[in-house]
């Protein structure tokens, strides 16, 4: 591993740049020798971030003229790593074992299969582990098993590995508790005879409520003792604190006696036993969950990520896979090292030995993802362990956040996370640009207060998620200004904030939602992602239509149809009578045929008369050939739900959930076909009705306005930016306990050699339940040293989530914290703290001050202080139909009703049909003209829009005159004949204006490179224009665009008549390349080659953005 280099890449300072650069000196050989494209390998932790790297990466090689290399990078490795992994898999199946056609399932899916696994394995056995379980109050032990599985998976650790575990498991907890006195029988019946002593004394107290509890949790004890499933553990524990806790009632002789006994409890052989059947039972059922996982899919013959991963972590070790990789790879580049797991660490390090020179970049900082599984202490080991005492390139200029803002974050972090061991160059950095003088003054950071008090009688009640959306309502009001991202010349720096500049962070899902209802309450839109798509009415009314089509008789389905469809609307108990008096009547019938032996009546089909569930039933016997995504159509249609969801609040979302709805119904055909199953309507409906609320395959829809404010959760922030961003939730508490199940490192430390090896789990069950303070055996696990680092890890992980959130923002900070009697409710900031010993935060903030005071937030650390301004606001956080705020009510449609649509305007924009108004076709003007030779003109009367691209792709190929001329004749009467116009030219001729051409071009501009046919992709006013550019001719500081027009002989009478047609053509051109490439638009250019003519157009305001006829508004390029 000794030729790894790494980079240390802080939030902003340009990570993916850095990475394109890398690269790209790495293929013209800037540091050594050229590496060749398909040699290099290059791993991101997210799809989007490959794509965008090979974007990057081509448009720079492109820009070089490199189009070979361009193309030839996509032979390389280039994606996340399960892609590279899968990729390694096809590439070596038969070394591995495996089929070349390699059937993976599908993400979404790897989760259920996994839960039937689990319960398959769960509901064999017979161990009595649910009764242990009751008793120690572990009410999700089925999610303590889910977790140990995945943990297990993303180790690799073997059943043997995880007998180990228990074994230290178990160890671990009972060395805790001391030693084991007396047999259970005689324990429980010295429990028993206490509880019975003490009764009458209790009973003798129950004119309070609290001697009432006191006397139902003595005789809940004596009960659960009499009871073969003996009493819970937290029962005991209860009852001890019960008593113990009033003075009057522990003097009593009666009750000394029990609480002697309950004190005593720890030693109880039950207990100990307990804690060893859960512990053990857990780890065992974990090896065999795996066991059976792995029979599933081979019995499909299918695999999930991980098993690839697996599979590809085999294969590196393989002497002739590994000596074939080794001739290939020449460059390693893994991203976001911080993030990968410990498995595909071990990929990784393999892949490093192989390649001639590997690069990780990440920021250990921003390493927030353990529970999915990655490990930041492991990471930060494989670090040290690779750099081996070299400091680390660190990239130390923020490109996104203005200056104040880097000073702030900068500071706090550089304070905060050194008691994690993160040195000072590692967090801090300077900004990479001033601020514009139109932000001179514009405050940066902000905080937002919302006094937490209770609601007055009949007035609704305030929250924060109210005062949030007010906060944001305000913002927009006051038009908050945020910086251009990328200003063209002449266009302005800064601008008005506007809802998509604005993201809200919380910590939960469950927030957001009430964050973005809040939101839209106001009229201001909210993107944010929901789950319970099945739950939603549309969905139910899908699900439930798609139930009668599958079985017609299906009576709930039926009366579900009829009552979202609007049936009952008018009258809806008349609409519950009528079937009641329908069954009713079938039942006296079905009486009357009993009590005449004749047969029973068939039952009356249920809401027969209802005409939507008619329709339904009516199509039962053409759904029979469908496939379920077919069929979920037919029962969309039949039942008219789109048109019923046009009649409900939020209609856009409605229709959007039905296409993820429709989306969902593919995806289990798929899984179908992987698993070799057969896929019908009726295990569509079985499969939709499991998914959990929170499963991702059951996600709703997310909006689609580009102009919403963005709510999602502090962790679905990391790699993301914003203008201003809203950081609540601060009151989170620290969440993790010496309890919960830990991934333990290797004890000897990192191996480079075997990074997995010596990995484990350690899991203490906690016999109590929910109830913690006050027990004994508590207090010490906490005081151990597996306590401590656990409560290290979480301080550790806490702060550099915070440090994720602060540095989101590229304009304005804003905190938001609910106030009360005590202060701010902000425990998550006390993780600022500079060292263990240190009580307080680093960070002090003016939280509740006057509005428009000047107020400082300060950071106080032992060596110095610094004072920052802050605007600080108060929210009462009223919902807005309190405050006036309320948006305008949205009519619902009735039946039969369809909203006026306004005007289609395309979501691509053609820059061939641009068109420039009156007053700006008058400013178009004709510059020079120059002669190339004499006009060609076509035999006969060809079409000429087939021979102007026939000539047109001669154009775009030739290899210009160092070209054999049979070659390029050969090429041009392909080229004719391809367009049906072979008559109209001869191949020679083409070639001879090609020529002509050419020489102009060498002659005028002769150190200009030349792209052709060059892709033009920008965003203007919400619109994407997609174009391609003839020719663009790059002179440095400068460009120049040519167009090629094939109009038939076009003397000086049409030049003015074509240029004013092409000018918004080449307009929409000139402004997406300047803006592209930061240089002007010389020129631009009319090529007429059949009239053997260029023509220079003169554009009004060259290189600016032309008003769009369709919409106004301002163009962003992509990059």
């Amino acid at each position: 591993m000794s030729g790894i280099d790494v980079i240390g890449a802080s939030a902003g300072t340009g990570k993916t740049h850095r990475l394109t650069v890398l690269l790209s000196r790495a293929l013209r050989g800037c540091d050594g020798a050229a590496v060749r494209p398909e040699a290099v390998m290059a791993i991101t932790y997210m799809r989007k971030a490959a794509r965008e790297l090979e974007s990057r990466l081509r448009t720079e090689l492109m820009r070089d003229g490199r189009y070979d290399d361009a193309a030839r990078i996509r032979d390389g490795y280039l994606g996340t790593i399960h892609a590279v992994c899968q990729r390694l898999c096809r590439e070596h199946a038969l070394e591995a074992g495996l089929s070349p056609a390699l059937e993976l399932v599908p993400e979404g899916e790897q989760q259920r299969l996994m839960a039937q696994a689990i319960a398959d394995v769960t509901h064999a056995r017979d161990d009595g582990l649910d009764t242990v379980a009751r008793r120690l109050g572990l009410d999700d032990w089925h999610g303590v098993l889910r977790a140990m599985v995945k943990a297990a998976r993303a180790n690799r650790l073997d059943p043997a590995t995880l007998a180990g575990c228990a074994a230290r498991s178990v160890a671990g907890v009972t060395a805790f508790l001391p030693p084991v006195r007396g047999d259970e029988g005689s324990r429980d019946q010295r429990l028993l005879e206490a509880c019975d002593a003490l009764l009458p004394v209790l009973r003798q107290d129950t004119g309070t409520k609290a001697g009432a509890g006191r006397l139902e949790q003595v005789l809940a004890l004596r009960r659960a003792l009499r009871s073969p499933e003996h009493p819970a553990w937290g029962l005991l524990a209860g009852v001890q604190a019960s008593i113990g806790g009033v003075k009057k009632v522990a003097a009593r002789p009666e009750a000394t006696a029990l609480l002697e006994a309950l004190g005593d409890h720890e030693s109880h052989p039950r207990l100990r036993a307990d804690l060893e059947t859960m512990t053990a039972g857990l780890f065992d059922l974990a090896s065999r969950a795996l066991t059976a996982f792995q029979e599933r899919k081979a019995r499909a013959g299918v695999l999930d990520y991980d098993d690839m991963l697996a599979v590809a972590y085999d294969l590196l070790g393989q002497d002739e896979v590994a000596e074939t990789l080794s001739e290939r790879l020449e460059l390693l580049v893994v991203d976001e090292f911080q993030d990968i797991s410990p498995l595909q660490l071990a990929i990784v390090v393999r892949l490093a030995e192989l390649a001639g020179r590997a690069v990780w970049v990440g920021d250990p900082k921003q390493a927030i993802l353990g529970f999915q599984g990655s490990d930041p202490e492991l990471m930060r080991a494989a670090q040290r362990h690779v750099l081996g005492g070299r400091t680390p390139e660190m990239l130390d200029r923020s490109w996104r956040s203005r200056p104040a803002l880097v000073q702030f974050t900068s500071e706090l972090f550089a304070h905060a996370l050194a008691r994690h061991g993160y040195d000072e160059q590692e967090v801090r950095i300077t900004a990479a640009q001033p601020d514009p003088p139109e932000l001179e003054g514009v405050p940066w950071l902000e905080c937002w207060s919302h006094p937490r008090r209770r609601a007055e009688p009949d007035q609704p009640k305030p929250t924060r998620f109210h005062a949030i959306a007010e906060g944001v309502a305000a913002l927009l009001a006051e038009g908050a200004p945020v910086r251009v991202r990328r200003p063209g010349p002449g266009e302005p720096t800064v601008r008005p904030a506007e809802p998509r500049d604005i993201a809200v962070l919380a910590y939960r899902n469950s927030e957001c939602r009430h964050i973005a209802d809040a939101l839209r309450e106001r009229g201001i839109p909210a993107a944010v992602s929901l789950g319970g798509l099945t739950g939603t009415p549309e969905g139910k009314l899908a699900l439930a239509a798609l139930g009668v089509l599958a079985d017609p008789e299906a009576g709930v389905a039926a009366a579900l149809v009829s009552w979202l469809s609007g049936a009952p609307e008018e009258d809806p108990d008349g609409w519950l009578a009528g079937r009641l008096r329908e069954v009713a009547a079938w039942r006296e019938r079905c009486d009357a045929a009993a009590a005449t032996d004749e047969p029973r009546p068939p039952a009356p089909a249920a809401f027969a008369d209802d005409p939507v569930v008619a329709r339904l039933r009516a199509r039962h016997a053409e759904s029979d050939g469908l496939s379920p995504s077919e069929a979920l159509d037919v029962a969309l249609s039949a039942a008219g739900v789109h048109e019923r969801c046009l009649g409900w609040p939020e209609p856009e979302a409605r229709l959007a959930n039905l296409e993820a709805l429709r989306a969902a119904a593919r995806a289990y055909e798929e899984l179908c076909r992987v698993e070799r199953t057969a896929a019908t309507a009726v295990g569509l409906l079985a499969h939709l009705r499991d998914l959990e609320p929170d499963d991702p395959a059951n996600a709703q829809a997310t909006p689609t306005d580009p102009n919403a404010v963005h709510v999602l959760t502090w962790h679905s922030s990391k790699g993301l930016e914003w203008p201003i961003v809203v950081l609540s939730s601060l009151d989170v508490a620290p969440r993790a306990s010496v309890n919960d199940l830990e991934v333990l490192g290797a004890p000897d430390g990192f191996d480079a050699a075997a990074p997995l090896r010596g990995r484990g789990l350690r899991y203490w069950a906690w016999p109590y339940g929910r109830k913690r303070a006050g027990v004994p055996l508590g207090a010490r696990l906490d005081e151990g040293a597996d306590a401590a680092r656990v409560r290290r890890r979480e301080e550790a992980e806490r702060g550099r989530l915070l440090y994720v959130g602060f540095t989101r923002p590229r304009d304005r900070l804003v905190l938001f914290a609910e106030t009360t009697s005590r202060g701010p409710a902000t425990g998550w900031l006390d993780t600022l703290r500079e060292s263990d010993d240190d009580d307080a935060s680093l960070l002090s903030l003016p939280w509740g001050g006057d509005d428009g005071d000047a107020p400082h937030a300060s950071i106080e650390s032992a060596h110095s202080s610094s004072g920052h301004p802050c605007v600080v606001r108060t929210f009462d956080g009223m919902p807005p139909a309190q405050t006036g705020l309320a948006p305008e009510p949205r009519r619902a449609l009735g039946a039969g009703e369809r909203a006026a649509s306004p005007p289609r305007v395309p979501e691509r924009l053609r820059p061939s049909s641009a068109r420039f108004d009156a007053a700006r076709s008058a400013r178009v003007a004709v510059g020079r003209v120059v002669p190339l030779g004499s006009p060609l003109a076509p035999a006969g009367q060809p079409a000429m829009d087939r021979l102007g691209s026939a000539v047109h792709a001669f154009l775009a190929g030739d290899r210009g005159p160092a070209a054999p001329a049979a070659e390029r004749e050969a090429i041009a009467r392909a080229q004719l004949e391809a367009f049906a116009v072979s008559g109209a030219l001869v191949p020679s001729d083409v070639v001879a204006l090609a020529d002509r051409f050419d020489a102009e071009l060498s002659r005028r501009w002769p150190q200009a490179r030349r792209h052709r046919e060059l892709p033009v992709r920008a965003w203007r006013e919400g619109r994407l224009l997609v174009g391609e550019i003839d020719l663009l001719l790059d002179l440095g500081d400068r460009l120049i665009i040519i167009d090629h027009k094939s109009v038939p002989w076009a003397g000086p009478a049409r030049h003015a008549e074509l240029a004013t047609a092409y000018a918004p053509q080449l307009a929409l051109y000139a402004a997406a390349a300047q803006a592209a490439r930061g240089v002007p638009v010389e020129s631009t250019w009319l090529h007429l080659p059949l009239s053997g003519t260029l023509v220079e157009v003169l554009l009004p305001e060259p290189g600016a953005w032309p008003p769009d006829p369709d919409q106004a508004g301002t163009a962003t390029p992509m990059p």
